[in-house]
């Protein structure tokens, strides 16, 4: 599914090899490939508020990396509790897979389905959390979880 390709200021040497190489491609992914030579150019397939100042746009944003910080990934070292997180959690999946059995099959006539339902959600719950206990001895923190993206609950903010 390539939408567009767009190689901005290319040598002479790159220029000379795609006019040996074009031929060669599918003329629809071929007819993909543009070239841009001068911030105008790039204008024809970027709008302006997308394309850093630099390249003729309006767009400011600055990239800044957040530097790991010490032992922020320490739980991870921790195998006794790495295992018994991994341990509880298992144990909440197949809590959560046994009720859910039941509730699939549950006779609304035979059964109290209501009932089924509600107990079905609470293991649903303590599988979500015996995971986000698990999660920080299993996964390593990132920049999403440094600059806030990702909380301390596991919940994303955009």
């Amino acid at each position: 599914c390539l939408g567009l390709v767009l190689i901005y200021n290319a040598s002479w040497v790159f220029n000379s090899l795609w006019k040996i190489v074009c031929p060669l491609l599918d003329p629809v992914v071929a007819s993909k490939v543009h070239f841009a030579q001068s911030q105008a150019d790039m204008l024809k397939f970027i709008a302006p508020e997308n394309l850093p100042v630099a390249y003729g746009g309006t767009n400011t944003f600055a990239y800044q990396y957040v530097m790991p910080r010490a032992n922020e990934n320490a739980p991870m070292a921790d195998e006794g509790a790495r295992g018994a997180a991994v341990h509880a959690r298992r144990d909440a999946c197949e809590r959560f897979e046994a009720i859910t059995r039941r509730w699939a099959g549950v006779d609304s006539a035979a059964s109290n389905p209501l009932a089924l339902a509600d107990e079905r959600a609470a293991a649903a719950d303590e599988l979500v959390a015996a995971s986000k206990v698990m999660d920080k001895h299993v996964r390593a923190r990132t920049l999403y979880h440094r600059i806030g993206v990702i909380d301390s609950d596991l919940n994303i903010h955009w």
